[in-house]
Parts: C-alpha cells; structure tokens; sequence
C-alpha cells in the first residue's frame, strides 16, 4: 500500500506521537510466526518471531496498564490489537542457542531427535509467556526501550 505523502505531511507536528510501552510484567503472546533476518548494527543472523499481545499477567501493574491502555487509545490504536517481535540472533557461541531451543520448548514444540529448522515453524500458534522490561536505550540519556527478557511456558 502507498503512503500518502500530502496526509501525512498534513498533519499537525504535535500529533506525532510514539506507541506507549507495554507496561513491565509478564505478557501472555501468540506467535503469529517467524522469519530469518540480520542485525542492522554487525549483520549477525538471527530469527526474529512475531506476536500478537493476548493479555497482561497478574504481575503487571494494574494502574500502569490502565494508563497504557488510555494512551493506546489517545493514539486512536486498538489496546486490543497490539503486535511485538522478538530476535534471537545467533552465533557460533551455544548459548544463544540455548536461548531459542528454550524459547522453542516454552513453546510446547517437542523437540528430541529434530532440527531447529523442523521445531521453529510450529512456533507459529502456539501461546507463551513473554516477560516486558524496560532498559535504557544506548546514546539516548533517560530514554528507555521495551524487550522481552524472557519467556515461559503457558500451562
């Protein structure tokens, strides 16, 4: 689809405003799937997964949830209809591999005797558990960013 340059140069300055945070906490997901990509900064290979945001857990500030959902709205953005992703990037050290094999496993994908390559799309579907936290973002002074610090299985 084409971008509307005349609409969005139209706008008011003001009204530019970035999507809020999820609040930190733990966050259950549905992984919509995923896809091989590279980092921008060294080009490391690595497999970034997509989700769609189901709902807070019950160690997510209901008060900061409640904000986030306002400004979600104030954004005229559906609090209900929220995607991240999340990149594993891979390298020839076995803990990053360790990292996705239990990011698979979190998954409920069974993985004795199978390939990463096997395991990885019946990702896709699958329902987890994904912990939000905020760290600084590097170069930028009191200026944070949303990552996933980890994940668990949804029983």
């Amino acid at each position: 689809m084409a971008v509307d340059m005349q609409k969005l140069l139209g706008k008011k300055v003001e009204d530019a405003k970035r999507e809020p945070k999820l609040p930190k906490g733990l966050w259950k997901l549905l992984c919509l799937g995923s896809k091989q990509t590279k980092s921008s900064k060294k080009g490391t290979d690595g497999v970034e997964f997509s989700f769609k945001v189901l709902e807070a857990g019950n160690d997510v500030d209901v008060n900061e949830l409640g904000l986030w959902r306002d400004d979600m709205k104030s954004l005229e953005a559906n609090p209900d209809d929220v995607k991240r992703s999340h990149t594993f990037y891979l390298t020839e050290k076995s803990f990053t591999l360790v990292m996705l094999r239990e990011f698979i496993e979190r998954c409920g994908v069974a993985i004795t005797g199978r390939s990463f390559e096997e395991c990885i799309p019946e990702c896709q579907g699958r329902q987890v558990w994904g912990s939000v936290v905020h760290e600084p973002i590097e170069g930028r002074v009191g200026e944070f960013q949303e990552r996933f610090g980890g994940f668990y299985e949804v029983k």
